[in-house]
């Protein structure tokens, strides 16, 4: 490029520090993921594909409860797209990212033992192989029938997203080493790693008009009466 006023070539100057000021939070965000990933805090004990999925329930209750923040690598880096989408969606922000390629953002959350009471879990993907205009929508009905909820122990969700109606925690601490609470709250999870973590853990909890936004979900038991399975052809999963 040449200056107009002299014929001579006219260099570029980076101003440095905009520059470092517009890139910090991407590398703050990068430190971050990596000391999650590298403490080893991986809660579900399985390749994650990073697909989303959401569950709908009218009351998730449970003893023993420990939430903490992970990063989570993934096996399937184009699924970020439908985690982003999902988040988006239900926060209303079109902004907001928990995807970035083959790590998924999320908070963990433990359980010793609890119930679900009307359980709805979806998961929507597009068609393999560049099928045009729909998807595969497979969803998960149970605990529907009164006095009959799904029960599970020791279950382990890593979701990006969770959003509730009410919730009511008894005896509920903030703050804590995540490890620590988890031995406390859930011995034999066998959960490791995840000591330095912040944590908030309680006695028990009660969420009302639960959605949650899932990558992982294990369960040591999860028993589900009055089970409903379908799969069916959808025109789009609407992310």
């Amino acid at each position: 490029m040449k200056d107009p006023t002299t014929g001579n070539r006219a260099y570029g100057r980076t101003r440095w520090r905009r520059f470092g000021i517009l890139l910090a939070p991407a590398f703050t965000a990068v430190a971050v993921m990596m000391y999650l990933v590298a403490s080893g805090a991986i809660a579900v004990s399985f390749a994650i594909s990073g697909v989303p999925f959401t569950l709908n329930a009218a009351n998730l209750s449970g003893n023993g409860f420990v939430q903490y923040a992970t990063v989570d690598t993934t096996t399937n880096a184009g699924a970020g797209a439908l985690v982003n989408g999902a988040v988006q969606a239900g926060t209303g922000n079109p902004s907001a990212v928990s995807s970035i390629g083959g790590a998924d953002a999320a908070t963990v959350t433990v359980l010793h033992d609890g119930t679900i009471t009307d359980l709805d879990q979806t998961i929507c993907v597009p068609l393999p192989g560049g099928v045009p205009a729909y998807a595969l929508l497979v969803e998960l009905k149970a605990g529907r029938s009164a006095g009959s909820p799904v029960s599970f122990s020791t279950l382990v969700a890593d979701a990006p997203l969770l959003t509730a109606t009410d919730a009511t925690f008894t005896n509920i601490d903030i703050g804590r080493d995540a490890q620590d609470a988890i031995n406390h709250y859930v011995p034999g999870s066998g959960i490791t790693g995840a000591g330095g973590l912040f944590s908030q853990s309680a006695d028990s909890v009660s969420i009302d008009g639960l959605t949650q936004v899932s990558i992982g979900t294990s369960a040591t038991s999860f028993t589900v009466p009055g089970l409903n399975l379908s799969a069916t052809f959808v025109g789009s999963c609407g992310l």
